[in-house]
């Protein structure tokens, strides 16, 4: 690796050129990682072991890759890795950008070192995928039922009074939420790190890892559940009144790492379950590859900085687009329905639009509101499909959702809110230049066709509707919905 690395320039050069093309990645890690409660806090501390761990197998490990070679397949995997992140950039998804990056770097020491580099490095690169912040989604349903099973039992088996319904237990003296940041994330990556790494450095075979690492996670688990029981008998023992009630973030840490202790003191139970490594005669001595040329290995490095720089370059897209695009007014009256001054008693919930109408309609005995919320292009903080963009938000909730062929419209989403006072029907739809969609994953990949044909922009749509008392399906409220929609589509393009 010494020979390879001889020239320091070009390799230099391509780890800038790729802290470059995805900073804007790298920046949104490094808020999360300082964002202490999100569960990846250990972020910083787990790149800090990757790195270390990267150094030492270069130490380790190069008599074995001296006179590995450039590849072609990987350079060809990388572009298509960038292609990808391009997409996920332009359309605002996050955690497809983060979740790609150990993929292209393994790619790019594959396509500049060789393929048995990046097999060689593969752990440290990959570790890294505990900090990167897709276990949310992925994990905290499942953690949390579990946590509500788990608690429900050890209630049953202490005797406790206490009632559990959904997500939460009621005792006589309070009830309690088991929310999302219940659910354990926190403690399993925890687990998961100190396990991946022990057994990654104590253990030769897969099996014995696997073991570890599943005992880990049956400990972090089971902390979980002691330690939100806990809080619940303490809650019941002190009718309330303990201080661990309300703030039980060290109550739990001391939990787990109560838990946890039995963890270590199991390695050499598992290792009985391991083999010695033998000393092959390819670690013996390095194998022997024929002369590469200077030109190649400067040619394949070159190519990966094209790669990368391109990459950087399409991803300023939406900047050559017209961000002052604002959405056209909409007409002051439709058909039998005026412009009212009075504003709507609902209103959905978009994050920083480029502009927006919520605006109610009368006919002097009825009213429909009309809202809009217009994107001219997406960018951080500021995207039509995004989690941070709700339909429907407390007080009122969803109580049906279907959805509905409009004859000369095409496909809207139909759902009937409540706020436990009045229902409301409101018909939704997204539309993005001539396309118009209901499902996310459309929008987005409609989006992403509108910055390679010039329109990017896009809408949401929302025509709602108070439900009367005497109207209990809201089948009146949907006639005079439809027919609405109808009559403004005439008047207004801009849905």
């Amino acid at each position: 690796m010494s020979k390879i690395f001889k020239n320091r320039a070009l390799p230099l050069a391509i780890i800038l050129a790729f802290f470059y093309a995805f900073s804007d990645t790298w920046a949104a890690l490094f808020k999360m990682w300082s964002n202490y409660g999100r569960g990846y806090d250990h972020g910083f501390l787990l790149l800090a072991i990757c790195l270390y761990l990267a150094r030492k197998i270069h130490q380790e490990k190069q008599a074995q890759l001296l006179g590995d070679q450039t590849k072609v397949l990987p350079l060809l995997a990388l572009f298509i890795l960038c292609l990808i992140w391009l997409a996920a950039n332009l359309i605002g998804i996050a955690v497809v950008q983060e979740m790609l990056l150990p993929m292209i770097v393994l790619c790019i020491i594959a396509s500049y070192a060789g393929l048995r580099h990046a097999l060689l490095f593969a752990f440290p690169v990959l570790f890294i995928y505990l900090a990167i912040p897709f276990w949310d989604e992925a994990t905290v349903p499942t953690l949390q039922a579990l946590t509500i099973q788990a608690v429900q039992f050890f209630i049953h088996l202490s005797g406790l009074t206490a009632h559990i319904y959904s997500n939460y237990v009621q005792i006589p003296y309070g009830t309690f939420e088991i929310a999302n940041s219940c659910a354990g994330m926190r403690y399993m990556l925890i687990a998961l790190t100190l396990t991946i790494l022990h057994g990654y450095l104590s253990y030769n075979t897969l099996f014995a890892r696997t073991l570890f690492i599943l005992w880990g996670l049956f400990l972090s688990l089971l902390a979980n559940w002691i330690r939100v029981y806990l809080i619940i008998l303490i809650g019941y023992k002190t009718q309330m009144q303990s201080s661990i009630v309300g703030d039980h973030e060290m109550f739990g840490w001391l939990v787990f790492g109560v838990t946890l202790a039995p963890l270590f003191l199991m390695t050499p139970f598992f290792a009985r379950f391991d083999k010695a490594k033998t000393t092959t005669n390819i670690e013996q001595q390095s194998t022997v590859y024929p002369a590469e040329s200077k030109r190649k290995k400067i040619s394949v490095g070159i190519s990966i900085i094209f790669i990368l720089l391109l990459t950087k370059a399409l991803s300023f897209l939406p900047e050559i687009y017209n961000n002052n695009i604002q959405l056209e007014p909409l007409p002051s009256s439709v058909s039998a329905w005026r412009k009212s001054e009075i504003a709507p008693n609902w209103n959905p919930t978009f994050k920083n639009p480029s502009s927006f109408a919520n605006t109610l309609y009368s006919n002097n005995q009825d009213n429909i509101s009309v809202h809009l919320y217009f994107y001219a292009t997406d960018h951080e903080g500021a995207e039509l499909v995004s989690s941070d963009n709700k339909v429907v938000t407390r007080p009122w909730k969803i109580i049906e959702q279907n959805n509905v062929n409009l004859a000369e419209k095409g496909l809207v989403m139909r759902v009937i809110a409540s706020n436990n006072k009045e229902k409301k029907l409101i018909y939704y739809w997204y539309k993005i230049n001539h396309y118009q969609a209901i499902s996310p994953v459309k929008v987005k990949l409609y989006q992403l066709v509108g910055y390679f044909t010039g329109s990017p922009s896009g809408s949401f749509i929302a025509i709602s509707k108070n439900c009367e008392p005497s109207d209990a399906d809201c089948k009146n409220a949907q006639t005079a919905i439809e027919d609405f929609i109808i009559q403004l589509s005439t008047r207004y393009k801009g849905i």
